[in-house]
């Protein structure tokens, strides 16, 4: 079995880790993973006890050494492709890819290009030394080919998945939300995301108080931590929604909570293609995102959901009042997407792509 090595930041509790993490536990029959964590191995990463997890503590900027610790450790292992998520780690591992030999197979999670001028030279470098490019999105595939000008024999789409067995449809309790305070006479709009500015969860905020006059039972649950923790809760005071809207921090039961919301809904200013969405949809949960990344690749407008302009708050919060209010259209909807997320975006599908990946580039190697 081959020899694979993921390099990515750390393995605190977002969408990219997660995605890693069930990769590696999908291949194992196929081939024999290892992760190389730049930094502390984190949150989830201490929770993981059956693959070889590997920590660098890097700091921030460009250190040499790093290309150099990580060739060794492919040289020891004898990894015969690399794996890499996110910039910085795509740069070390590409290089140290290129000195060792080994193949480099890069997934581009998100969909925002490099800014500065030192950003873009450093993409371009790591993108000459790596075999192929993943796009988790044909959205992801044009920003590469049109605007980052990846070459298109470098380019390879692959959607990402969830294991949509493990998110099953509610069965009608709720013990979870009971425990928050919610009851069977509220209806419950929930998001799980990192509290961080291209999340935006200040417009769903925005919006979520336009159903309040109509709705006063609708409830929204705000699922994740990060910087902007504080910020939100003082915008919920200011916009009075008092206890409509429920902050619950980051959670380890994420498939049991997210089957117990009515309707899922995702602000984000930018996305690649998300979890969040596909485990909303493994649920049975209508889904109402923002057109941005592969969102509409996911969500069919009209069908599983509804898809609105970023940062347009007004149009998200007639959405929400369409599906807040209309319990038949909710199950609808959410049936559709549960179909679809078996048809399309089942975890197994994305294991498979990636293995054969790795074969076609490791034999590309000898």
């Amino acid at each position: 079995m081959l020899n694979v090595l993921h390099v990515v930041l750390g393995l605190e509790i977002g969408g990219l880790e997660k995605f890693v993490l069930g990769l590696v536990k999908g291949s194992k029959k196929e081939v024999v993973p290892h992760i190389l964590c730049l930094q502390k191995k984190g949150a989830l990463g201490e929770r993981i006890f059956d693959v070889p997890i590997f920590e660098l503590d890097c700091s921030e900027g460009i250190k040499p050494k790093v290309v150099l610790d990580i060739y060794k450790i492919i040289k020891k292992l004898k990894i015969e492709v690399i794996h890499t998520h996110n910039p910085s780690p795509h740069f070390y591992g590409a290089l140290a890819g290129f000195f060792a030999g080994v193949p480099v197979v890069h997934t581009k999670h998100g969909r925002n290009y490099p800014g500065s001028k030192k950003k873009v030279l450093l993409n371009r470098l790591s993108t000459a030394f790596t075999s192929k490019i993943v796009a988790v999105s044909h959205e992801a595939a044009e920003v590469c080919r049109l605007t980052e000008k990846v070459p298109e024999q470098k380019i390879h789409t692959i959607w990402n998945g969830v294991d949509v067995s493990a998110f099953l449809p509610a069965n009608g309790k709720k013990p979870l939300l009971s425990s928050l305070g919610i009851d069977d006479t509220n209806v419950v709009v929930g998001i799980v995301a990192r509290l961080s500015p291209e999340k935006n969860h200040s417009c769903l905020l925005r919006a979520f108080a336009e159903t309040q006059s109509e709705f006063p039972l609708g409830r929204l649950l705000i699922v994740g931590d990060g910087v902007l923790r504080q910020q939100l809760e003082a915008e919920v005071k200011s916009l009075g929604l008092g206890t409509s809207v429920i902050f619950t921090g980051s959670r380890h039961d994420v498939p049991e909570l997210l089957r117990e919301f009515d309707v899922f809904c995702l602000s984000s200013k930018t996305e690649g293609l998300p979890l969040t969405v596909l485990e909303a949809m493994a649920c049975s949960l209508p889904v109402v995102a923002t057109n941005v990344g592969g969102n509409s690749e996911a969500v069919k407008d009209g069908e599983t959901g509804f898809l609105v302009e970023s940062d347009d708050s007004a149009a998200l919060g007639i959405r929400l009042k369409s599906l807040l209010g209309d319990g038949d259209l909710r199950k609808q909807m959410g049936e559709a997407g549960r179909l679809l997320a078996e048809n399309h975006f089942d975890s197994q599908s994305t294991v498979k792509c990636y293995v054969d990946l790795y074969r076609s580039v490791a034999r590309g190697r000898s």
